[in-house]
């Protein structure tokens, strides 16, 4: 579908526009338009005009609107996956597992108003009076995400926001708008209130418009730790949620199944072009298991197919554009430099990126201390658990981080020690279960998606005390 504006119910176009380019091929697949100030303004305007009618939805109509866009979705998926491996280089088995997701998320939040509504009970200590709470939607929503997951991320703010009734703006990612501006046409076949949503693409300075409004009562942003505290800072009053970057890490101990985890965590750090702010990127295993886990970890590497996102046999598609695969290769390049060792050492064609393997990796650099987003990954090795989790919680960021063990005591005290939102056993540090809290912890950001949760934070909670006649 060509890219349109959709602001408040209506497909517009604009005076100013951007190009969109396949990263695969490097060519320009279309213009996308830019809102103005002016369309912004009205984007708001719509917004806290239709809160009045959104609030009043009943429970039973907005199951019934998210059903809707359900079966929309689901009768759409091949669609939906070719528009995301078109526009982000995604390969497209992991497309068409990111448009899954994205119907469990609708499904999470169906099923949690199931028991939303309800009033909850305190006992209070003064017996004379009665107290129940309940949770009230906040008002308009500002929903900011990246292009690496151009669906899913979308609908983890789309779906609680329609869930609870609240309006909402989405601001898409300008290198993958499809995914979003195709839910928003599915979106406008259902009995949503049309005003009550606008999904947008626009430069920096409206972006930061919508978000300094004091009509927006809540901001959801997925991006990067820089440009997610810096509009923290722009958001006034209103609630906010960050979910920004990470540098995850992955710790095998001496009774790790190996020859699973080098299966696993392969893709774990190469999937998505290693696109993902909880992809793999440093692997810790303990010493009397590291080479043996290293041999087993490249073989599995060099089993995963590079090339053409749309092909169906492709593990690893794109980089998303030039200056993000170019800025990979520096990072690995100084990181050689200042001493580390390449294992594995991918090759580049475009904006196409081999995975890599590194050792040695010396504290000091990029690739050790910040996220690097891209198929590279380093390994170390250690002698004893708490050194590693020592090593672990010296980042700066804190949003996902694995251990590989059958030991009872190290799950619990990974648990208990490792300073992340999520700790994995025996999988990837790249999984996440869309149902789960999912947020970080130091610079990885505030607050929690997951449906759950991202209803909740998408509401007020009320008290209802009452005096009972004795």
């Amino acid at each position: 579908m060509k890219k349109h504006l959709y602001i408040a119910g209506n497909w517009e176009e604009a005076s100013n526009d951007h190009p969109l380019v396949n990263s695969y091929t490097q060519k320009e697949i279309e213009r996308i338009p830019l809102a103005s100030a002016e369309q912004v303004e009205r984007s708001l305007a719509a917004a806290e005009a239709s809160f009045s009618e959104t609030k009043k939805l009943s429970v039973g109509e907005r199951k019934d609107i998210l059903h809707d866009l359900h079966t929309l979705i689901s009768h759409q998926e091949k669609e939906y996956a070719e528009c995301i491996s078109l526009e982000s280089g995604k390969a497209y088995q992991s497309a068409l597992g990111e448009v899954k997701r994205a119907l469990a998320t609708l499904e999470l939040c169906s099923e949690e108003l199931n028991t939303f509504s309800e009033r909850i009970k305190i006992q209070p200590k003064n017996t004379s009076h009665s107290v129940v709470y309940g949770y009230f939607p906040i008002g308009p929503v500002l929903g900011i995400t990246p292009f690496n997951f151009p669906l899913n991320l979308v609908m983890h703010k789309l779906a609680p926001a329609l869930a609870v009734g609240n309006p909402i703006i989405i601001k898409a990612a300008l290198d993958t708008p499809g995914p979003a501006m195709m839910l928003a046409r599915d979106i406008g076949k259902t009995a949503w209130p049309k005003k009550a949503l606008s999904v947008l693409t626009c430069k920096h300075e409206q972006s930061e418009t919508l978000v300094k409004d004091d009509r927006i009562k809540k901001l959801s942003f997925t991006g990067s730790a820089e440009v997610g505290w810096k509009l923290k800072t722009l958001a006034g009053k209103k609630k906010v949620t960050l979910e920004l970057g990470g540098n995850a890490g992955v710790i095998l101990c001496d009774d790790a199944n190996v020859h699973r985890a080098a299966k696993v965590l392969a893709m774990g750090a190469f999937g998505n072009a290693g696109q993902s702010c909880i992809s793999t990127q440093h692997i810790l295993v303990q010493d009397s298991i590291y080479e043996t886990f290293l041999t087993l970890f490249v073989e599995e590497t060099n089993k995963l197919m590079v090339g053409d996102p749309l092909e169906p046999t492709i593990h690893i598609g794109t980089m998303i554009h030039e200056k993000a695969a170019s800025k990979v290769e520096s990072w690995i390049e100084e990181a050689l430099q200042a001493g580390a060792s390449a294992v594995l050492r991918g090759k580049r064609e475009g904006n196409l990126l081999w995975p890599t393997i590194l050792k040695n990796v010396p504290h000091h650099a990029k690739l050790f201390q910040e996220e690097v987003f891209g198929p590279v990954v380093h390994v170390s090795s250690f002698s004893k658990v708490e050194k590693a989790f020592d090593l672990l919680n010296a980042s700066r960021y804190g949003l996902s981080a694995a251990v590989w063990t059958e030991d009872e005591k190290r799950k619990e005290l990974a648990f208990s020690t490792l300073e992340y939102g999520q700790v994995i056993v025996n999988d990837s540090s790249s999984f996440r279960d869309d149902a789960a809290p999912y947020g970080g912890v130091k610079d990885s950001g505030i607050g929690r998606e997951g449906p759950h949760f991202a209803m909740r934070e998408m509401c007020e909670i009320k008290a209802l005390v009452q005096f009972r006649n004795q």
